[in-house]
């Protein structure tokens, strides 16, 4: 619980001291603060239960517009005192008072779940309570749960690097065409059928959707191997084994369908490539990914969550200048990119990059010039430079650039390629914010 200032002893209008208020002010102050209900059950079934072994509340925090949560049976002793939404995830509480079993809110699978601390499985006694000093308390079931939408941390698009990297061979190229189809579905069924027609037209569209494009390469691609001379297009193979990683680390997320839909969608594919990328790439650093849904009003494509309060607002621009171009396109078009891109996203109160959260802007890229990566870099320097005279962006973290790249491992024998990402970040000089982006 958190404790009020003591309150000053005032005068009569005689003169003469008044008693002292305190305790009648701090249980106002107590009664004031928001109660709400555990939810009450049976048993606790192989959740983490942590018995309240006195009438002092089992965790405590200080958050000024905190709430307590209160015994789901009794409906009248304090199980959690002063805490904040997103604190407590899946544990279980007995009631001092009536030793009924609560268990708290469940972390949605669609929730990130920031660095927490988890109490050790089984039953535990607590008779002094539990300072949470504002970390996030959360059973194993919070953390599998997690796990299993978003998948592990730590390697590059959430997996190890296999042994025995596959061969750039016609059977590697069938393999990936057939895995897209799978994991799109009908979506990649229809988008081929659509394809089809429009190639057979007497007046074919201008604009084919970029996986049709790239799988009806590696088709022919595919052809070749039966000549003396095959020939694959590599970058075509790593956008779309990038894509693929992509979409099987996030598969199991509630917003899936969106996924899926925003890369059926030709004006929405690079987008979405770059979003789900980006995702899996803060993942790996670290940090704790939530995707927002989107909906009227304009928000941010992700959050990265830190704590029960805090999270850094990530807006991701995809401009059709950075699919693929077929020379460097220098320091002067990177500036222009970079200013359009905040400005498209917004930092005023109604931007994705509202002065809300702090907040980052990535670009991205497919098949960067390695020129145009420090141009970027000199370009990214020179806005943020002068958005911080101006006094513009305080809020603002960093301006990335997430390229998707080929990495090569030439040996004696045979030459091995894997997708990968490269963040060029830039941060920003003017930013006056306490959070830190975990690289």
């Amino acid at each position: 619980m958190r404790l009020l200032p003591e309150p000053a002893e005032s005068t009569t209008s005689s003169g003469g001291l008044k008693s002292p208020r305190s305790l009648g002010f701090y249980r106002r102050a107590i009664k004031r603060r928001e109660r709400r209900l555990l939810t009450p059950v049976e048993r606790a079934d192989g959740t983490e239960l942590l018995v309240q072994a006195s009438r002092k509340p089992v965790l405590r925090d200080d958050w000024p517009d905190g709430f307590d949560y209160v015994c789901g049976h009794c409906k009248k002793m304090v199980i959690a005192s002063c805490v904040t939404d997103g604190q407590i995830w899946d544990l279980a509480f007995q009631c001092y008072r009536c030793k009924g079993i609560n268990l708290s809110p469940v972390l949605p699978p669609e929730r990130a779940l920031s660095r927490c601390v988890v109490p050790p499985p089984g039953t535990a006694e607590i008779v002094n309570g539990i300072d949470l000093k504002r970390l996030v308390l959360a059973g194993q079931a919070a953390v599998d749960r997690r796990q299993a939408v978003a998948g592990a941390k730590g390697a590059t698009f959430g997996r190890p690097e296999p042994a025995a990297p596959p061969q750039g061979d016609a059977k590697l190229l069938e393999a990936v065409i057939e895995e897209v189809r799978q994991l799109l579905g009908p979506t990649f069924d229809s988008l081929e059928r659509t394809d089809r027609r429009g190639r057979e037209s007497k007046t074919p569209p201008k604009h084919r959707h970029p996986l049709m494009v790239m799988v009806q390469a590696l088709r022919a691609d595919i052809a070749t191997f039966a000549t003396g001379t095959p020939a694959v297009h590599v970058d075509y193979l790593m956008e779309l084994r990038s894509v693929l990683l992509s979409l099987e680390r996030w598969q199991r997320h509630p917003f899936w369908s969106e996924m899926v839909h925003g890369l059926g969608n030709e004006n929405e594919y690079l987008h979405t490539v770059i979003l789900l990328a980006a995702a899996t790439y803060f993942e790996d650093a670290g940090n704790n990914v939530e995707f927002k849904e989107t909906g009227s009003d304009r928000t941010p494509d992700l959050f990265l969550v830190l704590g029960p309060r805090e999270r850094i607002a990530v807006e991701v621009k995809a401009p059709n200048d950075l699919r693929g171009p077929s020379a460097a396109l220098g320091y002067k078009k990177l500036r222009e990119i970079v200013k359009a891109s905040m400005k498209k996203a917004g930092t005023g109160h109604y931007g994705q990059l509202s002065r809300e959260h702090p907040a980052m802007l990535v670009i991205g890229s497919f098949r960067t010039w390695p020129s145009d990566l420090n141009d970027f870099e000199q370009a990214a320097a020179d806005y943020l430079r002068e958005a911080t005279k101006k006094g513009k962006h305080k809020h603002v973290l960093s301006v990335g650039l997430l390229s998707l790249v080929t990495m090569i491992r030439r040996t004696p024998t045979k030459t091995d390629s894997k997708p990968a990402l490269q963040m060029t970040r830039v941060d920003n000089p003017g930013y006056e914010g306490d959070i830190k982006l975990i690289r």
